[in-house]
C-alpha cells in the first residue's frame, strides 16, 4: 500500500526560501489561492496458490486461484473562503491470470467532482457529479453510470433549518442493448429547536422536525422485454426531547 499526501504545492522564492518582504510574500500567496491540495493512494494485492490441496479433488490448474487487483486513487482539492472545489479519481483493476480465466478481468474507473458554495453563512450548497465505467473483458460488456447530486441547507434562524437533498442516477450498458435504469431521490426536511428552563432537571432540549420524500425507479431488461418501475411519496414528522 502507498499512500501520498500533499498538503499543498504553496511556492517558495527563487532561493528556496519562503520570504516574508511584502510584495514577494503577496505574490506568492495569490498565486497559492490557486495550487491544489493533493493526495493518492495505491494498493496491489497478488492472491495465487502455490499447489493443488492434497486430497481434495482439485485436478484443473484453472481450480487454482491467481489473481492481481490494483487500486489507484486521486485526488485534488482547491479551498477558498466562499467555495471549494474538489475532483476524485479511482481506477481498480482485477486480473485473473489462472488458466482458462486469464479474460476473467474486471476494469473501474470513476471521475467525481464537488462544487461547494458558502455565499453566507446561513445557507451552504454542495453539488456533486460522479462518472462510473465498469468493464468486464470476458464478456466484452462495458455499464455506465451517471449520478448528479444536490445537498442546500438554509438556517433561516438560530432555530430553524430547512434542509433539501435530492439525487438523480442514471445506468446501462454502452450499446444500449442489455437494460437502463433511472432513479431520482428528493428529500426535504424542516426542523425547529426549542429549549425551555435554564439548568439542571428544568432544562429541556427539543426538535420538531418535518420531511418529505420521493423515490423514483424505472429499471429496463431490454434482452428479456422487462419493465419495472417504482414510486414511493412520504410524509412524515416527529419531535424529539433531550433532558439534562
Amino acid at each position: 500500500v502507498v499512500s501520498v499526501p500533499l498538503a499543498s504545492l504553496a511556492p517558495v522564492g527563487a532561493d528556496g526560501a519562503g520570504g516574508t518582504d511584502g510584495a514577494g510574500a503577496a505574490n506568492r500567496s495569490s498565486r497559492s489561492m490557486w495550487l491544489p491540495r493533493l493526495g493518492y493512494n495505491m494498493n496491489r494485492i497478488h492472491q495465487f496458490g502455490r499447489a493443488f490441496p492434497l486430497n481434495a479433488g482439485f485436478s484443473d490448474p484453472s481450480q487454482v486461484p491467481d489473481q492481481i487487483s490494483e487500486i489507484h486513487d486521486f485526488s485534488s482539492e482547491w479551498q477558498f473562503e466562499k467555495w471549494r472545489l474538489t475532483y476524485r479519481f479511482n481506477r481498480s483493476f482485477q486480473d485473473n491470470r489462472q488458466p482458462g480465466r486469464v479474460l476473467s478481468d474486471l476494469l473501474n474507473q470513476i471521475h467525481g467532482v464537488i462544487v461547494g458554495l458558502n455565499p453566507h453563512t446561513a445557507f451552504d450548497l454542495n453539488l456533486d457529479l460522479n462518472v462510473e465505467s465498469a468493464k468486464n473483458f470476458e464478456t466484452a460488456r462495458i455499464d455506465r453510470t451517471l449520478r448528479a447530486g444536490i445537498n442546500a441547507n438554509w438556517r433561516i434562524t438560530p432555530r430553524m433549518t430547512i434542509n433539501v437533498i435530492a439525487s438523480n442516477t442514471l445506468a446501462g450498458d454502452l450499446g444500449r442493448k442489455i437494460t437502463r435504469s433511472r432513479s431520482t431521490q428528493l428529500d426535504l426536511q424542516w426542523s425547529y429547536q426549542f429549549t425551555r428552563g435554564e439548568a439542571g432537571w428544568r432544562k429541556v432540549k427539543g426538535q420538531f422536525f418535518i420531511r418529505y420524500a420521493d423515490r423514483y425507479a424505472r429499471t429496463r431488461d431490454l434482452l428479456f422485454s422487462l419493465d419495472n418501475l417504482t414510486r414511493l411519496k412520504t410524509l412524515n414528522g416527529g419531535i424529539n426531547f433531550v433532558f439534562f
